[in-house]
């Protein structure tokens, strides 16, 4: 009987520790692991939902689900939420690879400790990249319809149309993807800041996956004036709609942002979110002037049915346009 009773109680504590010591579970799901510096882990699939602990490069997770381009998995037994865009598939060699060695599992990092940023480039960018390095060249717009005299003439635009390939960003109502979206209106914005005079680079031409990393990597590594990250909103909660823009610090910054999302307004008929600070990688790590905007919720009815329109990205493209040329008072 005591043999028993023994036997029972090292059986629960055993799995008191499955369940409880070990930050995020590994049971059956999809593994990933984290390919940025520092990614939060939320209560729920929403950017402003609270913040429940961090991961770091490196890190593995198990998920069980997604949702408007989050995955869900667990920490300290409770349901949390990742971006799935700051995460790595595993394939079946690597989750075997990894399974064998556990010391690089449940490194999640509690809001209590320091999560330390690192500057080296990802090591497993030779993972994340479908077609490789993407050359400048490649990217930007040819001289046709460019006017030397306009009004933005010789400013250079990096434009980022957020997410591409394997990263589809967030999914909106009918499987919208965030990733067609931004590419569309890329387009769009470039062809107007062209016939303006300005230069313009594009991260991405195509359907492809492309890096924070090597997206913060163009704006640095050339002379850019501009850099503006285009995404599309989405929430769980389906009335939330509207337009924001963010810039990490600064007045200068803050100045861009406010510029845009104000000329922005003028031309979409979508509620206004206001200019707010964020700690976004594309910002955080751009040594250029650089704001990110989010065009509106997938997720609202009102607002996709106006996104998905070529006069909403046209408006959209004038916004642009005439938000950089108020902040460069031309």
């Amino acid at each position: 009987m005591i043999v028993k009773q023994i036997v029972t109680v090292g059986i629960s504590f055993l799995l008191f520790l499955i369940i409880f010591v070990s930050p995020v579970h590994a049971e059956d799901g999809n593994l990933y692991q984290v390919g940025t510096d520092a990614v939060e882990m939320r209560n729920a699939p929403a950017k402003n939902a609270e913040v429940i602990g961090h991961l770091v490069r490196g890190d593995m997770l198990t998920t069980f689900q997604e949702k408007f381009g989050w995955v869900q998995t667990y920490y300290n037994g409770n349901e949390v939420w990742v971006a799935s865009q700051y995460l790595i598939p595993m394939d079946a060699d690597m989750q075997n690879a990894k399974a064998s060695n556990s010391k690089h599992d449940s490194n999640a990092k509690t809001d209590n400790n320091k999560v330390k940023e690192s500057d080296k480039p990802n090591v497993l960018e030779s993972h994340r990249m479908i077609a490789g390095s993407l050359e400048i060249t490649n990217n930007t717009l040819p001289s046709k319809g460019h006017d030397n005299n306009g009004a933005l003439s010789g400013i250079h635009i990096v434009l980022d149309p957020g997410h591409g390939g394997k990263d589809a960003g967030a999914i909106g109502i009918d499987k919208v993807h965030e990733k067609e979206l931004t590419l569309a209106t890329a387009k769009s914005v470039a062809e107007k800041l062209h016939r303006e005079g300005a230069a313009v680079t594009l991260t991405r031409s195509d359907d492809t996956f492309i890096s924070l990393e090597k997206r913060v990597q163009i704006s640095n590594s050339h002379k850019t004036n501009v850099f503006i990250s285009l995404h599309y909103n989405a929430f769980n909660d389906p009335n939330v709609k509207g337009i924001n823009t963010f810039y990490y610090s600064g007045k200068e910054g803050l100045k861009m942002a406010k510029s845009i999302q104000h000329s922005l307004i003028n031309q979409v008929n979508l509620s206004d979110r206001g200019a707010k600070q964020a700690n976004y990688y594309v910002l955080r790590k751009n040594s250029k002037l650089a704001i990110l905007v989010e065009l509106g919720f997938i997720t609202n009815s009102n607002d996709l049915d106006q996104i998905q329109t070529k006069e909403y990205r046209e408006k959209v493209s004038k916004g642009i346009a005439e938000g950089v040329k108020d902040y460069f008072n031309l």
